[in-house]
């Protein structure tokens, strides 16, 4: 009966935890590309939606910036796509990308520079027409909050499809 009343109160603590971890969490969905994902708290949109409805820019006091967004995948050539967003990155942003893998329907990239860190997650959508794009720029004190919103990327149905 004690070992029972443990499990009971060792579940009913689990439990409490992982909703404290769920709250402050919000959801951005993207209706044009189909891209979702969770906002971790205390992020605010930067502004509104891109007036063509690619996708949001969210930021925090503290100097993080998730931007989550679709576009479009010319000659629906992915690894070209990662390629070209990657080479974007370090000639216009600056951004020394030190590690990346390129699949057919997923890729993953990033790098630090000083404190700040990059990660980029993207998607294949709509059968290679698109790509939806989770980019985390963050100091490294965000590191949790980078997996769960990289995790959390799904590309949904898309009015662009």
């Amino acid at each position: 009966m004690r070992k029972l009343i443990f499990i009971i109160s060792f579940t009913i603590a689990s439990l409490s935890g992982s909703l404290s971890l769920a709250q402050g969490w919000s959801t951005y969905v993207n209706a044009r590309y189909g891209a979702t994902a969770e906002v971790p708290p205390g992020f605010e949109p930067a502004g509104p939606e891109a007036n063509n409805s690619d996708g949001m820019i969210f930021r925090t006091p503290s100097g993080g910036f998730l931007t989550i967004y679709g576009a479009d995948v010319p000659g629906r050539d992915f690894e070209a796509k990662v390629h070209q967003m990657i080479e974007n990155e370090t000639s216009y942003n600056g951004w020394p990308i030190a590690s990346s893998t390129i699949t057919p329907d997923w890729a993953e990239y990033g790098g630090k520079a000083g404190s700040r860190q990059l990660r980029v997650r993207v998607l294949s959508a709509c059968n290679g027409k698109h790509v939806v794009v989770m980019r985390f720029d963050f100091p490294g004190s965000m590191a949790r909050d980078v997996e769960r919103v990289a995790r959390s990327l799904t590309a949904g149905s898309a009015r662009s499809c």
